[in-house]
């Protein structure tokens, strides 16, 4: 149990790593990291079991159905998608999250001296020092003496983004003022750490400019303040006059609204820019809307759909210039329903309604209702962010919304229980070792594969041999499964001129992700191997995708101008010079003076 509780805390330090030894160097290693540590946590836990084997009787509740039913429709959809993978992470990541809530269900004790709020005092200290670490991890990048200018976002944590940094801080805000103003056990240490996690998370949250975190914030300090204040006799007696109560509802919002406006325009581009991906997302929804598109096929295909947008209004400038090439929908909903379709979004709200279920829980203490309430505020500010980010696709985030999960089922009424023998739990040890076995032999493969996919990459950055592409085809059995690697292996094999390798990779590559460099690329290698109608369509599906983009067009009128195509070229070079490019680079405009030189030259040549 001892080792089960130190394993179970080492999960939750996920937020604070982050390596570059990876090519993703925040996400990759959170991933590893979390796989390796849960793995360990059911190693423990099965040897344990079958040292001390014990009839085990677990109480179900409904959201531990609802939850069960959730994966399981996952799991099902996945399947028909063809998303299984013994490489790929993603689905053995639900599998490790389902693992960390088993865990917390089993390790919920009233024991005073392991837990507070029913959270393992492991947890609540490893999350103490995951906030320290990010803070002044984030400070000492906001404020470093030069070098800011230089990257895309002054500061990012350990997330590599402000968003999910700011967003991931927010949802730990719940535990610690939970903590904080405990009013049922002195614990002054822990009370003077979440106070001073508190003021330092706030000031991050203002630094980081994430709107969505600073919305997060604000719901759950209001929704405290309203629950301190709930038992105020002058307070109840404001509030039970009509006059007052339609005042301060006028009051809040009029802030609200004064507060939106200015949020909005503090990154206005960044707003209409996922309006425009919602747009684009309810049109994907609209022809799949019962099931979905599949599992993990946002990325495959909402691309399609930006390129059929701008195909039917070519004079839409403004969504042109918002336009990329984003994997996520920045809004939780809309890609759920986009990939799992009603039904599973339906199972998702199921499972939040029982979460929030007022007569869920047993006749309970002040104490345990304040810990539900602390579950439900986290929780419900989890889900407000995911709203408006991709905060379901942040390791660190999912694991605190486990764990609120937790906290509130841990007191909610059993639906039924079920009675494990110890011949059952011998067979489900047993089980459980050698599965711990075999994942373990398949990640530790991907591991190295990911570390070596570094070192070909910087290589071949480096010294720019040919050579280097061995080691990609040495690597290419252990990670096919990753778009990302296939992505990067076929353009390298297109720049190096061997176009039918690269033509073949980046076809696999297409069937998993969807990216405006993709078809670029493929684009290129069919017009190396004169297929010059088929590059034309995916030059004009590249400049579809991301119109604002010069390259795609630059290229497209040259396999214009090599065809003998000669007025739709000039008709080309005049759009590319006269384009507003997003940001003005050495390419655009070099291509842009070359368009120029070859339009004057033309007007010369036809007098």
């Amino acid at each position: 149990m001892k080792m089960n509780r130190i394993f179970l805390g080492a999960v939750f330090l996920v937020g604070a790593i982050f390596s570059h030894r990876f090519m993703d160097p925040y996400e990759s290693p959170k991933e590893f990291y979390l796989l390796f540590m849960v793995l360990g946590m059911v190693f423990f836990a099965a040897a344990g079991g079958l040292r001390k084997l014990k009839t085990i009787r677990v109480s179900i509740t409904a959201i531990d159905l609802l939850g069960f039913l959730f994966i399981l429709y996952i799991l099902f959809r996945a399947f028909l998608a063809g998303s299984f993978h013994k490489l790929d992470s993603s689905l053995i990541l639900i599998l490790v999250y389902c693992s960390v809530y088993v865990f917390l269900r089993r390790q919920h004790t009233n024991q005073e001296k392991v837990t507070l709020l029913g959270v393992p005092l492991v947890i609540l200290y490893a999350l103490f020092i995951v906030a320290t670490v990010i803070v002044c991890l984030g400070l000492f990048q906001y404020y470093s003496v030069g070098g800011a200018d230089e990257r895309i976002f002054r500061i990012t944590g350990s997330s590599g983004n402000p968003g999910p940094l700011g967003l991931f801080l927010a949802s730990l805000l719940p535990l610690f003022l939970g903590v904080g103003f405990y009013p049922y056990r002195e614990q002054k240490l822990l009370r003077y750490l979440s106070f001073a996690i508190i003021c330092l998370i706030a000031f991050i949250l203002v630094l980081t400019r994430s709107r969505a975190s600073w919305l997060v914030g604000f719901f759950i300090g209001t929704t405290f303040i309203i629950y301190w204040f709930r038992g105020s006799n002058r307070i109840s007696i404001f509030l039970k006059k009509a006059v007052f109560r339609w005042s301060l509802l006028m009051l809040t919002t009029s802030i609200i609204a004064f507060a939106g406006y200015k949020v909005y325009h503090l990154k206005s581009d960044s707003a209409d820019g996922r309006l425009f991906i919602w747009q684009t997302t309810i049109s994907m929804i609209a022809d799949a809307p019962v099931f979905g598109h599949g599992y993990k096929t946002f990325q495959r295909y909402q691309k399609d759909y930006q390129a059929d947008y701008f195909l039917r209004h070519p004079s839409d400038q403004k969504n042109a210039m918002l336009a990329d090439n984003s994997p996520y929908a920045f809004n939780e909903p809309l890609q759920m329903v986009a990939e799992l379709g009603l039904m599973g979004f339906l199972l998702g709200i199921a499972l939040c309604a029982a979460s929030f279920r007022r007569n869920a829980c047993l006749n309970l203490s002040d104490e345990a209702h304040y810990r539900i309430f602390v579950g439900r505020v986290g929780l419900a500010g989890i889900l407000i962010g995911a709203l408006f980010f991709y905060s379901l696709h942040s390791l660190p985030i999912v694991c605190m919304l486990v764990l609120y999960v937790s906290m509130i089922a841990n007191l909610s009424r059993p639906v039924y229980e079920i009675q494990f023998s110890r011949q059952v739990n011998f067979a489900g040890s047993i089980f459980a070792l050698g599965f711990v076995a075999f994942l373990f032999n398949l990640q530790g493969q991907r591991l190295v594969g990911e570390l070596d996919w570094k070192l070909a990459y910087s290589e071949l950055k480096s010294t720019k041999q040919i050579v280097v592409l061995e080691e990609y085809k040495r690597l290419y059995p252990v990670m096919k499964h990753s778009p990302q690697f296939l992505f990067n292996y076929g353009t390298e094999l297109s720049v190096h001129n061997q176009y039918p390798d690269s033509f073949h990779i980046l076809k696999e590559a297409s069937a998993m992700i969807s990216h405006s460099d993709l078809f670029l690329y493929q684009g290129i290698n069919l017009e190396a191997l004169d297929s010059t109608v088929s590059a034309k369509r995916h030059f004009e599906k590249a400049s579809l995708i991301v119109p604002q983009r010069i390259y795609p067009k630059y290229r497209l009128f040259v396999l214009l101008h090599n065809r003998g195509d000669y007025e739709m070229a000039e008709i080309l070079a005049q759009q590319i010079l006269e384009m507003e490019v997003k940001i003005e680079t050495q390419v655009s405009r070099i291509v842009k003076l070359e368009m120029k030189k070859y339009l004057e030259k033309q007007s010369t040549l036809n007098g």
